[in-house]
């Protein structure tokens, strides 16, 4: 039984002393194959040879431009937020003080060539654009250009809103046109037309400040802003009395729409004055003179206006309606 458990014990010995020999040498084969295969590899590279000093510094840059790129990622995203700051700069002082906090930052991120030089790389962020990267060299060329608001793309974009229907829009906008037309009151001429500066071409458009306040009061009008409608109409009116016959006929509709059936007559009559066949309003004048509201009230003018106005209209059935009204009262 002793014997059994001494020889048991001593072959336990015999294979553990195996498997420590066995792990040392393959370990040690380990390395001897990898000592090799760096010595192989660094007689075959390249690089290693005198005549190769230009692309081991390409190289070395390029390793470093991945670097940067991969461990910089903060500074990358602050120079977008730069850039965008650059492009809304509201002044050129402002312009220039971004644009050095820029440089300065691409030049603290950037590698520098065997003669200390940065090298001009292209700052990407992730993924970002290749061709929206930031380089050193168009920054340095940019330069503020302050943008000249174009008064008359303005007053043309407040049409096409108005025409839409888009009348709160177009109101803000006529109204913002109006205040830098007469912020440049050298720019305006006979009173009524404002010159823009010229464009491209050396052309310079001119807008009637009497249309842009009619314009205006239509909107006003559409929206039932009946106090503002009836400003701007008179403006429009004030500035040029015998050009905008709409604008007579549209300020008498804002009275009657007021309740003024009296003084609307005189605004109908203005525009006949220039268009005596203005049909909209021969047909008002018979509504004022027919009203009870009217001070003039007038059923024989009533009847006369209507009358002109089928001749230019005679399937009209609501003027055909108010002149049998009329008869019957």
């Amino acid at each position: 039984m002793n014997d059994n458990i001494f020889y048991i014990f001593f072959l336990g010995i015999v294979i553990a002393s195996a498997i420590i020999v066995y792990v040392r040498s393959k370990k040690s084969k380990a390395i001897d194959i990898e000592d090799k295969t760096k010595m192989e590899d660094k007689e075959t590279d390249p690089l290693n040879s005198p005549e190769s000093d230009l692309a081991l510094q390409l190289a070395m840059i390029e390793e470093l431009k991945g670097d940067i790129n991969k461990a910089s990622d903060s500074p990358v995203e602050e120079m977008y937020l730069l850039r965008d700051k650059l492009n809304a700069s509201k002044d050129e002082a402002e312009f220039n003080s971004i644009k050095q906090e820029l440089i300065n930052l691409i030049k603290d991120n950037s590698p520098k060539d065997s003669s200390g030089k940065h090298v001009s790389i292209a700052f990407i962020k992730e993924g970002g654009d290749m061709l929206d990267g930031i380089i050193m060299s168009d920054i340095k060329k940019m330069s503020y250009k302050k943008e000249e608001l174009d008064i008359h793309d303005m007053f043309i974009h407040a049409n096409i809103l108005q025409n839409k229907g888009e009348n709160n829009e177009a109101c803000a906008l006529y109204t913002y046109v109006l205040e830098l037309i007469f912020k440049d009151p050298g720019s305006i001429q006979n009173e009524d037309y404002y010159v823009c500066k010229p464009n491209d071409e050396g052309e310079s458009n001119v807008i009637p400040i009497s249309g842009v306040s009619f314009n205006l009061g239509k909107s006003y009008l559409v929206l039932n802003h009946l106090n503002e409608a009836k400003q701007c109409f008179e403006k429009s009116i004030e500035l040029n009395p015998d050009n905008w016959l709409h604008s007579h006929h549209y300020l008498g509709v804002v009275k009657i729409k007021l309740g003024d059936f009296t003084t609307c007559i005189n605004d109908f009559e203005n525009a006949l004055k220039i268009d005596e066949n203005n049909s909209d309003s021969l047909y008002m004048l018979g509504v004022a003179y027919a009203s009870d509201s009217c001070e003039l009230h007038n059923l024989e003018k009533a009847t006369e206006y209507l009358t002109e106005y089928l001749k230019l209209k005679p399937k009209d059935s609501s003027a055909l309606s108010l002149i049998n009204a009329i008869k019957n009262k």
